[in-house]
């Protein structure tokens, strides 16, 4: 079975807070897994101002890229990392979805940057 869990940058300590800017598959029965972030919205999460420091998107910007080189990601450590979340990084629980990993890119483009390709961020 696919799971699928949506990286958010949390910009505020409310948890709707946030701008979703990659997007985690993972097969459970193989353990393969895709991760993807997405340009396009980093750029417009780059641009939220957060008091607390200057240099708090360069730190979730790094966190972000190291989980992407990530070499092995299960279902038990994607649900680990959401229920251990803290800070400015937000992962959504895992849930199941019908399709295929070479799905990925189809649902990546159509739930992350559909609406934003139309529309120039500089």
């Amino acid at each position: 079975m696919i799971y699928y869990s949506f990286i958010s940058y949390r910009f505020n300590s409310f948890p709707e807070d946030c701008i979703s800017v990659g997007m985690i598959f993972i097969d459970d029965e193989t353990n393969e897994f895709k991760i993807k972030v997405s340009e396009i919205k980093m750029k417009i999460a780059k641009k939220i101002k957060i008091s607390a420091s200057p240099y708090v998107f360069k730190m979730f910007n790094n966190s972000i890229r190291n989980l992407c080189k990530a070499d092995s990601l299960t279902l038990d450590k994607l649900d680990y990392l959401h229920r251990h979340q803290n800070g400015i990084i937000k992962i959504d629980k895992p849930s199941s979805i019908s399709c295929k990993m070479e799905d990925f890119d189809i649902m990546f483009e159509k739930r992350l940057e559909e609406n934003f390709k139309k529309k120039e961020v500089n």
